[in-house]
């Protein structure tokens, strides 16, 4: 997003749409889980999924980590739980179109902090903008929409 250009390597388009389409998955069964399962069993099991599937890529190149990166790591692990946790409990309580809208803050609050913490105003800034205006208006129109 912040320097859009036009690839065709097929490999990042699949992994794209992998990503998307398990979010999407996700996201729907979530909401059925959150109905009568405890929150905390659902944050639990969507940790342990993401741990299960990443530790064959953990052992294969692992390199121990230094005092901060580890209290980074801990306190990004504490984050999304945090974050986990409100977002099962977002879908138990609510449809999906309601709130899937908040899940696209995510994008603009990383380029703002890109921005901000790891100065990535070079380049096509001025183009990403434009896209961003898509990007937001575009959320915006979907969620007033009435199915």
């Amino acid at each position: 997003m912040i320097k859009p250009e036009l690839s065709f390597d097929f490999i990042h388009i699949q992994v794209a749409i992998l990503g998307a389409a398990g979010a999407a998955l996700s996201y729907t069964m979530l909401r059925k889980l959150g109905e009568g399962t405890h929150p905390s069993v659902v944050v639990f099991f969507f940790a342990m999924f993401t741990f299960v599937s990443l530790l064959p890529f953990v052992i294969a190149s692992y390199e121990p980590m230094t005092d901060i990166q580890l209290l980074y790591a801990i306190l990004a692990g504490v984050c999304a739980v945090g974050g986990q946790y409100g977002v099962t409990l977002a879908y138990k309580h609510a449809q999906a179109k309601e709130v899937s809208i908040y899940n696209y803050f995510g994008v603009i609050f990383s380029a703002i902090f890109g921005l901000i913490y790891l100065q990535f105003a070079s380049g096509r800034l001025e183009c990403s903008w434009i896209y961003y205006y898509f990007y937001i208006s575009g959320t915006y129109e979907k969620s007033t929409i009435n199915y």
